[in-house]
């Protein structure tokens, strides 16, 4: 196998054994849970993406998983869907397994797979004789952009270096922010066949595809904004310290009307920065319509992870925002194409607890509801005892 650093010539200060190393670390990667990639190119691509983090440092490279979720691939023939279903149904099972097993193989297509992992998890019991193939066919479903995949992947896998599991968290909770399509893990050890037979008639939605949403992002005119901002160190600069330290003064000492009109100071000397930090006030108020309000302004100045949060946003029609799945999916798709390598701007979307769906974090509303609880007692990590 070629090394994606020298098919792209990029000139490289490694040793031979550091190479092979390199090659052995990313074959592992793509045995252990046989990822699949559509054309060499891509391949190549995410080769390259492995040698970077390797050279900067890092020794275990991971593979960075691919943003722009495939649609699940439609190829089959239909009778066989209501053949295998009838198996099912009879108890048939070895027969049903063998015949979801060929499709998956000769076809990818993904309800299929979901229907044969789950199949697998149905025969297998509390065996985890089946459990590798299941984590691999899961996995997959979720590449594929099967939504209940990306939170079981989570939830089947911990924390794996070979995959950023939290990543695919972090994807389920924008394109299903009111986890409707949540799959638990106990529910799965102990799944019926009612459950393999549902995954065959699943419905679209509960699949995120790329190339319809594309083509909503083109109806509604979304263009990528001149300068992209990923988090804090992106989006502030030098000569706003002032300002953001005197708002968080205001608030620590509760008086909200002249924080509030500090955040509006910044905002007129520039735009993102008032977008930022006013909706991160407001959502820590719980104040939703101008939480979704500065969200949008976010998102058209450019902040990648306010386009994500405005995809959860019309999702499920928070803040006051009309449902919209054709929103929903335009933004999602935008963020996906704005966001860097690294995913920073999903990664801003998680730590700072932007998407509208566990809001277990009171902040600024709880502190200013509770004017017994001191920030001293914040600054030392102490917990409010509050009924």
């Amino acid at each position: 196998m070629q090394l994606a650093c020298e098919r792209y010539d990029v000139p490289l200060d490694l040793s031979d054994d550091e190479i092979i190393e390199l090659k052995e670390k990313f074959n592992e990667c793509i045995q252990e849970f046989q990822i699949l990639y559509e054309s060499e190119g891509e391949l190549q691509k995410v080769m390259f993406e492995f040698a970077e983090q390797f050279i900067l440092g890092n020794e275990n490279p991971q593979i960075i998983p691919d943003l722009s979720l495939k649609a699940p691939i439609q190829a089959i023939d239909s009778s066989m869907l209501v053949l295998i279903e009838q198996h099912l149904k009879e108890g048939k099972f070895d027969m049903a397994k063998q015949e979801l097993k060929e499709i998956v193989e000769q076809t990818g297509d993904t309800r299929c797979r979901v229907a044969y992992y789950r199949l697998l998890s149905y025969l297998d019991g509390n065996s985890g004789c089946n459990q590798k193939s299941i984590e691999h066919h899961v996995l997959l479903a979720a590449q594929r952009g099967h939504i209940c995949s990306m939170n079981l992947i989570f939830q089947l896998l911990g924390f794996d270096w070979t995959v950023d599991t939290r990543y695919w968290r972090r994807l389920s909770n924008i394109l299903d922010p009111m986890d409707n399509l949540r799959y638990d893990l106990d529910h799965f050890k102990n799944i019926s066949i009612v459950d393999v037979i549902d995954a065959l008639h699943e419905p679209d939605s509960h699949y995120y595809n790329a190339e319809d949403a594309e083509k909503q992002a083109i109806k509604y005119g979304l263009k990528v904004p001149a300068t992209l901002h990923y988090d804090e160190t992106t989006i502030f600069g030098d000569g706003e310290g002032e300002l953001l330290d005197e708002a968080h003064d205001y608030l620590i000492n509760r008086d909200r009307v002249s924080a509030e009109k500090t955040y509006h100071k910044l905002e007129a000397a520039i735009p993102i920065h008032g977008a930022f930090t006013l909706s991160s006030l407001y959502h820590s108020f719980m104040e939703y319509d101008k939480f979704f309000d500065n969200v949008k302004k976010g998102a058209r100045l450019g902040i990648v992870a306010h386009m994500y949060t405005l995809s959860a946003i019309y999702r499920c029609g928070f803040g006051g925002a009309k449902k919209s799945s054709e929103l929903a999916d335009a933004w999602f798709w935008m963020a996906t194409q704005c966001d860097n390598e690294e995913c920073r701007g999903l990664d801003t979307v998680f730590d700072f607890d932007f998407v509208p769906l566990e809001f277990f974090l009171c902040g600024w509303k709880f502190y200013f509801d509770n004017p017994s609880f001191q920030w001293d007692s914040i600054i030392k990590g102490e917990k409010p005892d509050v009924q």
